[in-house]
C-alpha cells in the first residue's frame, strides 16, 4: 500500500514538473514573440494621431467641432505636407473652413484648411495669395469655368528663332474670380454688393513664389489657360499633351478674323497622317497637252 502511495506521489511530482516545464517554454515563446513584435513596431516608428474628418465637407463650409476626428497610423507612413495638428485659435471667434472639397476619414493637406473669421475676406491656403491674369483665350474658356475650378496656365512668347515657344508656368491654380458675361440691356436697378470680391476679373490663387512668375510672363508674352489635368510631364519636365486631347479641344474663331482651315489646323497640330505626295504629269493627246497630278511613287 505504501508502495502504491509512493508511486502515485512520484508520478504526480513528475507530471507537475513536466507541466511546469511546458508552461515555462510557452511563456518564453510568448515573450520572444512579444519582443519580435516590439522590434517590428519600432521599425515603423511611433503611432501618431493625425487630424481627419467624420464627414465630407464642401469647399467654403465651416468645419465644426463635431466634424473633428483622429486617424492613427505609424509615423513612418505619414506623408509630407499633411496636417499634423489643427491650427491653434488666437481668437475664440475664429473657425475652421475647408478650402477644398474634403473627404471623410482621409488625411488632410496643410493647405486645405483655413483658420479665420467669415468676414476676414477670401479663404486663402497657407502661403498663397490672389493674382489677376488676362488669358488670351479667356472668351473661349470662361463659359466652361466657375469659381472654385482649377486651371493650368501656359505662356507663349516669341523665341530667338522667331518661332513661338509655349511653356507651362503654373498648374492646378484655383479660380477665385471670373469676369461678368455680357447680358441683354435691362432697366437700371439699384447697385448691389458683389457676391465675390474678385467679380469682374479673372483671378487665380497661387503660391507666393508663383505670383511674380505669372505677372512677369503676362508682361512679356501671352497667357493661356486650360482646365487642370489635361496634360502630363515626362522625365525631363517637358509638358506632354496627347494627340487625342488636342483633337477634342474646341476650335473657336474670334470675331473679326478670317476662319482658319479647321481640318488642316487639326492635322498640323496633331501630326495626322498625310496623303501621298503628288507630282505633275504631262499628257499629250491629239496635239492637246494637259497636266494632271499623280502620286510621285
Amino acid at each position: 500500500m505504501r508502495l502504491k502511495v509512493a508511486l502515485l506521489v512520484t508520478l504526480g511530482t513528475i507530471l507537475i514538473l513536466v507541466s511546469s516545464a511546458l508552461l515555462l517554454v510557452r511563456v518564453r515563446a510568448a515573450d520572444q514573440r512579444a519582443e519580435e513584435m516590439n522590434r517590428a513596431i519600432a521599425v515603423f516608428g511611433d503611432i501618431v494621431a493625425l487630424p481627419t474628418l467624420e464627414r465630407d465637407v464642401k469647399r467654403g463650409d465651416e468645419i465644426t467641432a463635431a466634424d473633428l476626428a483622429d486617424l492613427r497610423i505609424p509615423s513612418v507612413y505619414v506623408p509630407e505636407g499633411v496636417l499634423r495638428a489643427w491650427p491653434e485659435r488666437s481668437d475664440p471667434a475664429q473657425k475652421y473652413y475647408a478650402l477644398r472639397d474634403l473627404k471623410a476619414h482621409a488625411l488632410l493637406d496643410a493647405e486645405e484648411v483655413w483658420l479665420g473669421k467669415a468676414g476676414d475676406g477670401p479663404l486663402f491656403a497657407a502661403g498663397k495669395g490672389a493674382v489677376p491674369i488676362t488669358p488670351k483665350n479667356l472668351e473661349e474658356v470662361a463659359p466652361a469655368l466657375k469659381v472654385g475650378d482649377y486651371v493650368d496656365v501656359y505662356w507663349q512668347r516669341a523665341a530667338t528663332n522667331g518661332q513661338p515657344e509655349v511653356r507651362q508656368v503654373a498648374a492646378g491654380l484655383r479660380v477665385l474670380g471670373l469676369p461678368g458675361r455680357p447680358a441683354a440691356a435691362t432697366a437700371p436697378t439699384a447697385p448691389t454688393a458683389p457676391k465675390n470680391a474678385f467679380d469682374g476679373r479673372f483671378v487665380v490663387e497661387a503660391g507666393q513664389d508663383r505670383i511674380p512668375v505669372l505677372l512677369q510672363a503676362g508682361a512679356q508674352g501671352d497667357l493661356y489657360v486650360t482646365v487642370a489635368g489635361s496634360s502630363s510631364t515626362d522625365g525631363t519636365g517637358t509638358v506632354v499633351v496627347d494627340n487625342t486631347v488636342l483633337r477634342t479641344l474646341p476650335l473657336v474663331t474670334r470675331a473679326g478674323t478670317a476662319p482658319a482651315p479647321i481640318a488642316a489646323a487639326v492635322d498640323r497640330i496633331t501630326e495626322a497622317q498625310k496623303g501621298p505626295q503628288l507630282c505633275n504629269l504631262s499628257v499629250v493627246r491629239s496635239s492637246q497637252r494637259s497636266v494632271i497630278q499623280v502620286p510621285c511613287n
